[in-house]
């Protein structure tokens, strides 16, 4: 099972490798919505798959699209925020992703049958 999070993370050196560059050119907004969009499609198939190989590939996905979510689209939200907003804006959003990990918890540890 190490080699779900090995895979998770190769998933996130090349996703920085590519998508800040990427989002230079073709604008943050595109590539925060793939991001989030890919995201949220291979969390899906792994809630539903029961296949060691369809989670290596995921965890892979879910790992390139973390840096389209967390990178450009924190850099995407902050440019609309006033300069002495943002910190404030970034603890609400940094706390609703905790919040939401932490649910995902729960939910696994008591709620599920997995």
């Amino acid at each position: 099972m190490a080699l779900v999070g090995t895979v998770y993370f190769i998933g996130v050196v090349l996703g920085s490798l590519t998508l800040p560059g990427i989002s230079d050119k073709v604008g943050r907004k595109p590539i925060s919505m793939l991001g989030i969009s890919m995201s949220f499609g291979a969390a899906i198939v792994v809630l539903y798959s029961s296949s060691l190989n369809v989670l290596w590939v995921m965890q892979f996905i879910l790992g390139f699209s973390s840096c389209g979510r967390y990178f450009v689209g924190y850099l995407y939200f902050t440019e609309h925020w006033h300069v002495n907003e943002v910190s404030k804006a970034t603890g609400v959003l940094f706390s609703c992703d905790a919040l939401t990990l932490a649910v995902c918890t729960v939910y696994f540890k008591y709620i599920s049958n997995n």
